[in-house]
């Protein structure tokens, strides 16, 4: 349970609260299924890959978001 909440608390800035959630429950798991089931290298670079697109996906939320505010306020 503590490495859940970390794992929320870590990314608590993020826009989507239920992907937040989603993503710091597959972390989880995938900490402790990772010894049983180690990752291929086809599985690592997809992951890099979504990771990539994720964070892009992100970044432009975040931009939008303030030129939103910057609009508001003027």
């Amino acid at each position: 349970m503590q490495r859940l909440h970390e794992l929320v608390t870590e990314h608590h800035e993020y826009l989507d609260e239920q992907g937040t959630i989603n993503f710091a429950l597959g972390c989880l798991l995938g900490e402790l299924s990772g010894q049983r089931f180690p990752l291929t290298q086809e599985e690592h670079e997809r992951i890099q890959e979504e990771d990539r697109l994720f964070l892009a996906e992100y970044e432009a939320r975040r931009a939008e978001t303030s030129q939103m505010t910057v609009l508001q306020e003027a």
